[in-house]
């Protein structure tokens, strides 16, 4: 595991030389742009990465593609910010690598669109909705924002994404248990939307002999015959009072103890923007010294799907470090041996602006 220190631009340029094509997973929490004046990178955009890009022998056009996007501390500003910085990471990248980036409503669209000049729109993978926060500040101004977005890219059509650990809140739908021996189960659909004739029929509650049969423009999933089977081994569900439509006994251990991802993900499950500043209150004895951490689970959550074990993980805007942090707390779960290098520029610490942070150092 390694921690380099320095603007991002030069350590990706030495990363290259060593991790070309390397890399399975790379993860950045770039600084959004605020248009503010807290921009602690060099923003001499036109001639240093120019000067970088063509001591690494980029082509012309890419040259090109910065001096026309330049401009202050605009979209096109941070876009030619984030543009070299992007060709280097593709570089890194294995042939079945990906990059996932954190970004927010500001610049999400001019940076899809800046990924599919770098990676290529057939090598878009996703756009994750996290839902940051669980509750509106009540003197928000319009309409409050409640997520921030992962963009995913893979480097070619071999990334191939892993599936998911079924989490507790998932289990936790099973809470039924016949004692049967089965194991605990939970009710579910016993028709279908699409309507086949030799599906639309009686079934007869053995206990009432009350008749159902399935609502307009749905039939039952399976033949009268199966459903007479699941009925005398006791798997169709008439409600607790034994009086309710017909349902399916589906038992946790039928169920496939892996799950595909999705892209809405969910502060209950990832965690939220207030979780993270609690992890870093817990680490630093009660002080949250970084703005704006990402919690672990988040990270955590992007690694299940695109590492193995034993991947190299790099995170160019490390910022708190909480890139190191969950590749370490995921290692520990699953025993797996993934690294990761991370990269921060040194960030002075402003007495006045930054009190907490600052006292906290110093003491």
């Amino acid at each position: 595991n390694l921690l380099i220190k320095g603007d991002n631009l030069d350590a990706l340029r030495l990363l290259r030389q060593s991790y070309f094509g390397k890399v399975k997973l790379i993860y950045i929490d770039p600084p959004y742009n605020t248009q503010s004046d807290s921009f602690i990178y060099r923003d001499d955009f036109t001639a240093k990465q120019s000067e970088v890009l063509a001591q690494l022998g980029y082509a012309a056009e890419n040259i090109d593609y910065i001096k026309n996007i330049y401009g202050a501390r605009t979209h096109s500003g941070w876009l030619s910010f984030m543009y070299p910085r992007l060709l280097l990471a593709k570089d890194l990248l294995r042939d079945d690598g990906v990059i996932s980036i954190s970004i927010d409503d500001n610049e999400q669209a001019q940076l899809k669109l800046l990924c599919d000049e770098v990676f290529g729109q057939e090598n878009f993978v996703a756009n994750i909705i996290w839902h940051k926060r669980y509750a509106a500040s009540n003197d928000s101004i319009g309409i409050p924002s409640m997520h921030d977005y992962v963009l995913v890219y893979q480097k070619s059509q071999e990334f191939n994404r892993f599936l998911l650990p079924r989490t507790e809140k998932q289990d936790s739908l099973y809470k039924f248990d016949s004692n049967d021996g089965k194991g605990k189960w939970r009710p579910d659909n016993l028709t279908v939307k699409t309507v086949s004739e030799s599906y639309l029929y009686e079934i007869t509650n053995p206990n009432t002999g009350k008749k159902y049969l399935p609502p307009q423009g749905r039939c039952w999933l399976t033949s009268s015959s199966k459903i007479q089977e699941w009925i005398t081994e006791g798997r169709v569900f008439f409600g607790k009072d034994n009086d309710g439509a017909p349902q399916l006994k589906r038992y946790l251990n039928e169920v496939q103890q892996e799950i595909i991802p999705n892209t809405y993900w969910s502060y209950d499950e990832v965690g939220h923007t207030d979780s993270a500043r609690k992890e870093l209150k817990k680490i630093f004895e009660g002080h949250a010294p970084f703005d704006n951490p990402k919690p672990t689970g988040l990270l955590k959550k992007i690694f299940q799907i695109a590492t193995q074990p034993k991947d190299l993980i790099i995170d160019f805007f490390a910022g708190s470090g909480t890139t190191g942090e969950a590749v370490m707390r995921l290692n520990a779960e699953d025993g797996g041996q993934r690294q990761f290098i991370l990269v921060q520029i040194p960030q002075p610490i402003d007495a006045k602006k930054q009190k907490e942070a600052h006292t906290f150092v110093k003491e």
